[in-house]
């Protein structure tokens, strides 16, 4: 993910700071998944944000077998835990439906939007995207 792009999402959801004092894939690689995904990472920190955690770490956030994968480190009640959880099931089954690298949704004949080949272009909906939040 491109590192401004990272910052903006910090910025403006503090579960995706990084501590690089804390070991984990997560405070050392940062987000290992193309910028596509910056509207349904945003919508996780949001749905995040609304449980009763009284910890909430982020392990890892990844790309695999074309899924977004968010490890998480959480305490509090089992009813909390279980439903951070299930968001991170839920956003990985969402992520099917939508391109990691340009955003938009996918289908049979998707063609990726022009902005993925422009960094600019990117971070440029990446803040849309970030600010309506």
């Amino acid at each position: 993910m491109n590192q401004e792009i990272e910052k903006l999402l910090a910025d403006k959801f503090p579960i995706y700071q990084r501590d690089e004092n804390i070991p984990s894939c997560f405070n050392y690689w940062g987000f290992e998944c193309g910028d596509g995904w910056i509207p349904l990472l945003c919508d996780f920190a949001d749905e995040v944000n609304n449980l009763n955690l009284n910890h909430f770490r982020i392990e890892q956030i990844k790309e695999k077998y074309f899924r977004l994968i968010i490890y998480i480190d959480a305490e509090g009640a089992n009813s909390d835990i279980a439903a951070a959880e299930d968001l991170t099931h839920l956003f990985e089954v969402q992520s099917m439906t939508r391109c990691e690298r340009c955003g938009e949704p996918k289908s049979k004949e998707h063609k990726c939007n022009e902005r993925y080949k422009d960094p600019n272009k990117m971070l440029e909906w990446a803040r849309e995207i970030i600010n309506r939040k």
